[in-house]
């Protein structure tokens, strides 16, 4: 059961700390993601202006993380990781979350060389952990044989003790399932211990990363009681199937394909699911975020 919220903010934008404090009116925010400004391709030039980790609002917006005790997940691709160790890693009170292994899209030899020495930069950094997920390659499919190396070597890397699996589904859904993933995974770390097993999959999310010992359903209630019926049984049910209907929604209609605009169809149907019409039992997004908005006396009232 899903126990913490990463939330978003733009880090270098003059409102920062103020969303931030809204964010925290919900007691399970913990932190945020939020892309920086990145190169393409590791051969062009590494953006230094607004938005990117040079920046100086940037970096206010890293500080004011840190002074919130929030953590913050970095979504970089490897050649942006020398950077990242140079700009979060004074932030020792900052707890850094690593996403999608670092990006490892470049699996020929020289790729792989320079992504290991990225991996090991960033993970000089004792403040930063490594989320093992989307290892999906535009060309590939996901195999335990393509993937096998850089989830050992990210351990190696990080150490058990900062390493936490994260499945990216649905997105991860466009190169495999589920289930095989998930038996890939375990098949690719099965020379590790139990223990060592239980850390990865499970207790290194406990690292100031989750909320423990909190009554949910009376938090569920009063953040997301728009939304769900009135029954204690069913709270988590609900939500999940309100966010996971409209995440699936996207990679149905493609929001994931680049470079690709979809035909008037999918437009239309991703519209409607965003749209949520409302009946007897739930309420719609836009009469949610209207209520939350105070635009209206009762979100049943909203058009």
């Amino acid at each position: 059961m899903p126990n913490a919220i990463v939330g978003h903010v733009w880090l270098s934008a003059n409102n920062c700390e103020e969303v931030l404090y809204k964010h925290r009116q919900f007691e399970l925010f913990r932190g945020v993601r939020s892309k920086p400004e990145t190169a393409l391709t590791s051969d062009h030039t590494k953006p230094t202006g607004a938005g990117s980790m040079h920046d100086p609002n940037w970096q206010n917006g890293i500080a004011i993380l840190e002074q919130m005790q929030l953590s913050y997940d970095l979504r970089v691709p490897y050649w942006h990781l020398h950077e990242a160790a140079d700009v979060l890693g004074p932030y020792t009170d900052l707890k850094v979350a690593l996403n999608h292994t670092g990006f490892p899209w470049d699996r020929s030899k020289n790729g792989i060389k320079a992504w290991t020495q990225a991996m090991k930069s960033v993970a000089a950094c004792p403040n930063i952990c490594v989320k093992i997920s989307e290892l999906g390659l535009k060309d590939s499919p996901w195999t335990v044989d393509n993937n096998r190396q850089v989830v050992l070597d990210t351990i190696d890397i990080f150490g058990v003790e900062r390493c936490m699996w994260a499945s990216n589904f649905p997105v991860a859904s466009l190169k495999v399932s589920y289930k095989d993933q998930l038996n890939g995974m375990i098949e690719i770390m099965s020379g590790l211990s139990d223990y060592d097993l239980q850390k990865i999959f499970f207790q290194n999310f406990n690292l100031g990363f989750v909320t423990e010992d909190l009554d949910y359903y009376e938090i569920l209630q009063k953040d997301f009681s728009e939304i769900t019926l009135k029954n204690k049984n069913n709270q988590i049910e609900e939500i999940d199937s309100f966010l996971c209907k409209i995440k699936e929604s996207q990679i149905r209609t493609g929001l994931h394909i680049f470079g690709n605009r979809q035909n008037d169809i999918n437009e239309i149907n991703l519209f409607l699911c965003i749209a949520r019409v409302p009946n007897a039992n739930r309420i719609g997004v836009i009469q949610y975020i209207a209520c939350l908005l105070y635009t209206s006396p009762s979100p049943r009232d909203a058009t």
